[in-house]
């Protein structure tokens, strides 16, 4: 017999304080990176932007009572 499960969903306002929190974060890598002449520091910067931009991107706000499907490999 099949049963149905509980989805409850995480607050979405935790993942966008990280992403823009991220972009300052990742300008600061790159410019500390390159004063301080730390290759390591200056590839996570450009890396951790990239990340948070497309995290960005990928937020959306639905209002309550609303439902959105997310196709990943169809039409």
């Amino acid at each position: 017999m099949n049963h149905e499960k509980q989805f409850t969903p995480i607050s979405g306002w935790i993942p966008l304080a990280i992403a823009l929190l991220g972009i300052p974060g990742a300008v600061l890598l790159i410019v500390f990176g390159s004063i301080f002449e730390t290759p390591p520091v200056i590839i996570a910067g450009p890396i951790l932007l990239t990340s948070c931009v497309i995290g960005l991107c990928g937020l959306m706000a639905i209002a309550p009572n609303q439902a959105r499907v997310l196709l990943l490999f169809g039409e």
